[in-house]
């Protein structure tokens, strides 16, 4: 019987200090302290590396730095991938009722900021080479464009929002930049499928708003 009421007290203050420390994340992140926000998220995954509260938490963190060009620094790789990693991976523990409150009372934040987020860089990066009509923009921008394509496909195989097979505006876009950037057997490749989506009448069109 001690036995179980000291296991009852243990559990009792690790859950009050991961949501103690789980809220001063959240406050650093408000306040844009990205950089005190990425120090506490990190230590919070590192003591709890399979909480998907905390790993939750982790991509919107890292989300918001690859959006900040002053704090890119911070992290070491492509700050949106592991953004990604980490929303799915707290996603699918679909048991957890805290993350899905929390995740549906933050509007699914950290996963359509990174469908936006890759969108609105690759634009940056296809106009950018535009006026400098260089190759190496139009890759980039393609790629970008790609990963915005593929997070958007994994948030409509989960329902969160409507968002066609083919993303019409995305998937031309990619097939634009693959254009300008020579690579032809990948601007067929993405031309083809919006002319297959036509022609069975399976298009559903771009995102249904709201990014």
């Amino acid at each position: 019987m001690k036995k179980i009421i000291l296991s009852l007290i243990i559990t009792t203050f690790v859950s009050f200090g991961f949501a103690q420390d789980a809220k001063k994340v959240q406050k650093y992140f408000d306040n844009k302290q990205l950089d005190k926000a990425k120090t506490e998220v990190d230590g919070l995954v590192e003591k709890n590396p399979s909480n998907s509260e905390a790993l939750y938490l982790k991509a919107k963190v890292y989300g918001a730095i690859a959006d900040s060009s002053g704090m890119q620094n911070l992290v070491q790789g492509d700050a949106r991938a592991i953004a990604f990693d980490a929303v799915k991976t707290a996603l699918n523990d679909s048991t957890n009722s805290k993350l899905t409150l929390m995740a549906a009372q933050d509007q699914y934040h950290a996963l359509f900021n990174l469908y936006s987020s890759y969108y609105q860089s690759g634009a940056e990066a296809f106009n950018d080479a535009a006026s400098s009509g260089e190759k190496a923009g139009y890759e980039k921008a393609m790629k970008l464009f790609e990963d915005a394509n593929e997070v958007g496909q994994y948030i409509a195989e989960r329902n969160f929002a409507k968002i066609g097979k083919v993303d019409t505006t995305l998937v031309l876009n990619i097939g634009k930049a693959a254009l300008n950037a020579k690579d032809e057997a990948s601007a067929i490749k993405y031309f083809k499928e919006l002319a297959d989506a036509n022609i069975k009448g399976t298009s559903e069109g771009g995102s249904d708003g709201g990014f």
